[in-house]
């Protein structure tokens, strides 16, 4: 009889509009039993009955997403969504896309503000790269994060020390390299990373982003030779027989020129 009065009770206090949409007060109550049974001491002072109330009321009001977010991440999830105030829905939609491992990028304001201004990409990188991603994406944004999830540790931290080096700065340009590293992973890192002073030379940095492969692959010079070969391309290709003109006319006018001012 008691169990029967709770049921009661429990689909008196969730809101109509839970019980008659897609969230049914069914899918509210094994939600919380679920997150009593997974979550254990965090949920000590819950009961299935006052989670149901809870989950009930975010439901109400961020909609059927919220259910498995909540669910996901557990009692902890209600402070989330409180502390995120307008980002609400920017977290539910992180909790359900990574569940419990994107809780303290949620619980983190400054984490929070990168994931909402760039996206799951962002996530992904600081969830994968927790406190060596946040300050690359900060500065570079949305290529950074697509280049960072296809690093290991390794290579997203020889990324970080660029960055600190200031390094990162003057190859990233407007963004290519970072689709380079998106495109190759850790291949690219490891050549960016032997060939780093090279890459700081404007001549150098253009020939590996206009064909990454053969570099990355070993099929190319060394990138330190290109700066030499570019100023070879360079000589060969002039008209010195333009150029000596050029330098005639000009040495013979100036020549004219004092000329003429000692007889004036």
């Amino acid at each position: 009889m008691k169990r029967f009065v709770a049921l009661v009770v429990i689909v008196l206090m969730v809101p109509p509009e839970i019980a008659s949409g897609n969230v049914t007060s069914k899918t509210v109550r094994e939600a919380a039993e679920f997150i009593i049974e997974r979550f254990g001491a965090e949920a000590a002072e819950e009961t299935v009955e006052t989670l149901s109330v809870k989950i009930g009321k975010y439901a109400s009001r961020y909609g059927e997403d919220a259910v498995p977010a909540i669910q996901r991440a557990g009692p902890q999830a209600f402070k989330l969504l409180d502390d995120a105030g307008e980002n609400a829905p920017q977290v539910i939609q992180l909790l359900n896309r990574y569940g419990n491992e994107a809780v303290w990028v949620a619980s983190r304001p400054k984490s929070l503000a990168i994931f909402v201004k760039y996206g799951e990409p962002a996530a992904g990188a600081m969830i994968k790269h927790p406190g060596v991603a946040e300050p690359i994406l900060k500065e570079f944004g949305t290529p950074a994060a697509k280049a960072l999830e296809s690093l290991s540790g390794q290579n997203a931290r020889r990324l970080a020390m660029l960055q600190n080096d200031g390094e990162l700065a003057t190859m990233a340009g407007g963004g290519e390299l970072f689709n380079v590293v998106a495109k190759y992973g850790d291949p690219a890192m490891d050549f960016i990373w032997r060939n780093k002073g090279s890459l700081t030379v404007a001549a150098g940095l253009t020939a590996f982003l206009a064909d990454p492969e053969p570099f990355i692959n070993g099929v190319a010079e060394p990138i330190a030779a290109v700066p030499g070969e570019f100023a070879s391309h360079a000589a060969k290709s002039t008209n010195w027989t333009v150029v000596l003109t050029v330098i005639v006319v000009v040495v013979g006018g100036l020549a004219g020129l004092r000329w003429w001012h000692r007889a004036a």
